[in-house]
């Protein structure tokens, strides 16, 4: 870092010192200190596009959608055919849920970009997100096929192909993900997710200690894993990992559903009925359906 600002200090005046000074920041995490260096080489070059899209992931990172979003369009405008801005863009618009405009984007990417692994990863979880799933997949796909070492493009195209009932197929390319990348969370997350809808406990209980391993501020992997665990008979641990779970997100409908489930385990069953009740008053539709489910099952006597 030492060097850049060096290279600053010697030349005020060349906007490419200031851009790789704010680039660098950027990318050690010191998002305050790289806007102003990313703005002065604007003002020093104001159709340097790379340093539009550059300020835009670092507004992002500080918090101001709306401005990062007009830096992408800035620099689409100085440079049209870069793909890389479209999809910066896209991927902004679908964070703020304007799903149908984050879509136009991507796909103006791909186009600009047919041999961009990572254009058609941006397009497909666009299209995922609109529940075109089908597409979704296809384009997944696409990106295998044009690198076959994205680990992203294996695991967005593994979640496509599980909501599409297509689980053998998704299990094979979340696994493919998970070699190519330890580190990468999204395909333990879809393992996870499949494994519990076939009822295939020991697989299940093995991405989600991996998910507590890898996010370990999330609430849901814990309570998620220590159901696993109340159902594999070791309660203590159980208990532990809901307990985490609790702490961080006490009024997570999800992570109650988890605790009921323990609480069951353990012999509480009407402290595990009260937290299924509480989720039918404040759950989504997901967790309100778990919580139905458990209800009938461990309650049959239960009008709900």
């Amino acid at each position: 870092m030492a060097a850049f600002r060096e290279a600053v200090r010697i030349d005020p005046a060349d906007y490419k010192s200031h851009f790789d000074l704010g680039l660098n920041l950027l990318s050690t995490g010191q998002t305050a200190s790289a806007i102003p260096e990313l703005e002065t080489a604007i003002r020093i070059h104001p159709d340097y596009a790379r340093a539009y899209r550059t300020l835009g992931l670092a507004l992002v990172a500080g918090g101001d959608r709306e401005a990062a979003n007009a830096a992408y369009r800035h620099a689409i405008q100085i440079a049209p055919r870069d793909p890389i801005a479209h999809e910066y863009l896209g991927n902004s618009l679908a964070a703020a849920g304007n799903i149908s405009a984050a879509i136009e984007e991507e796909q103006q990417a791909v186009r600009l970009a047919p041999a961009d692994a990572h254009a058609y990863v941006y397009l497909s979880e666009a299209l995922f997100a609109d529940h075109q799933y089908e597409r979704a997949a296809n384009e997944a796909q696409e990106a295998v096929a044009v690198d076959p070492r994205n680990a992203r493009a294996h695991s967005i195209l593994g979640k496509n192909l599980f909501i599409l009932h297509r689980w053998d197929q998704a299990v094979n390319e979340c696994l493919s993900a998970e070699r190519l990348d330890r580190n990468l969370v999204s395909p333990h997350i879809n393992l996870a997710l499949i494994y519990f809808a076939r009822e295939d406990w020991d697989h299940a209980l093995v991405e989600n200690q991996a998910l507590v391993q890898l996010q370990p501020s999330d609430a849901r992997a814990h309570a998620r894993f220590g159901a696993l665990l109340a159902r594999a008979g070791d309660q203590k641990a159980a208990a532990a990992e809901c307990g985490q779970a609790m702490a961080m997100a006490p009024h997570d409908p999800s992570v109650l559903n988890s605790e009921g489930y323990v609480l069951l385990m353990s012999g509480q069953k009407a402290l595990a009925v009260k937290q299924w009740k509480a989720v039918l008053q404040r759950g989504d539709s997901g967790a309100v359906t778990e919580a139905r489910k458990y209800l009938t099952q461990y309650q049959s006597d239960q009008t709900l």
